[in-house]
């Protein structure tokens, strides 16, 4: 992989940790924590508006060390005309995560203390049930990768096999740090976990009770998910 690296953080699939680890592996005096630059959305905007703009600015500074990466929940469709120019310089990368798993976390991650707007969002959603039935907040994975958002979740796949130099998977998040940290001729001394969910218990009582209708609702999710564990050889989950 090229070491300039542009991540697409999915949410709920690890960003959190990549970033925490190559911050801390990659920072020196000269460049403390400044390995990752972090984008967050700009304010008086729409979110992703606000995140493709502050992800224009960003971008160019990526170059200014021997390795750099940038990440942040901006999605590819927002932000492959600006990429494009550059496209030979730098590497892209997202990870996955198995999308019942990874929509429970979104959803108790986002009413939890944890999160800025946990009042807002209970608010929207005040049962899982009012979650699931919401388009927008299902297939997460398709949506942050697609190029066009009526694309099928089969040229989503093939595109991604087309333009990303390397998806990895959350749960196999510890051998796929170290390729990529290993990619750009670095180490990582100590794992760090970063956002990791609390309720774990609720999860899995969440799981038992809604995953026979989530399959099915995230069925493009899982054609990507899927696809990627064929790709790279690894077993899927039961």
């Amino acid at each position: 992989m090229k070491r300039h690296l542009v991540n697409f953080h999915i949410p709920k699939s690890a960003g959190s940790a990549l970033r925490a680890n190559l911050a801390a592996s990659f920072a020196s005096a000269e460049l403390p924590e400044r390995y990752v630059l972090g984008v967050e959305p700009g304010n008086g905007v729409d979110h992703f508006e606000g995140l493709t703009q502050r992800f224009a600015a960003e971008f160019p500074k990526i170059f200014d060390q021997s390795d750099r990466m940038i990440s942040g929940h901006f999605r590819y469709r927002d932000v492959a005309d600006i990429i494009a120019p550059q496209r030979g310089r730098v590497s892209l990368i997202t990870f996955l995560r198995d999308p019942i798993w990874r929509t429970l976390s979104d959803y108790y991650y986002s009413i939890s203390a944890k999160h800025d707007d946990a009042e807002a969002f209970n608010a929207m959603y005040p049962t899982f049930d009012h979650y699931m039935s919401n388009p927008g907040e299902m297939n997460k994975m398709c949506s942050f990768l697609c190029l066009e958002e009526s694309d099928s979740a089969q040229k989503i796949l093939q595109q991604v096999f087309r333009d990303f130099d390397f998806v990895g998977v959350t749960e196999n998040f510890t051998d796929d740090l170290l390729f990529i940290a290993n990619s750009v001729r670095r180490s990582v001394e100590s794992e760090k976990r970063e956002n990791e969910n609390r309720n774990k218990d609720v999860m899995l009582q969440a799981y038992d009770k809604y995953a026979p209708k989530l399959k099915n609702v995230l069925k493009n999710d899982y054609i990507l998910f899927d696809g990627i564990l064929e790709q790279r050889g690894l077993k899927k989950r039961s």
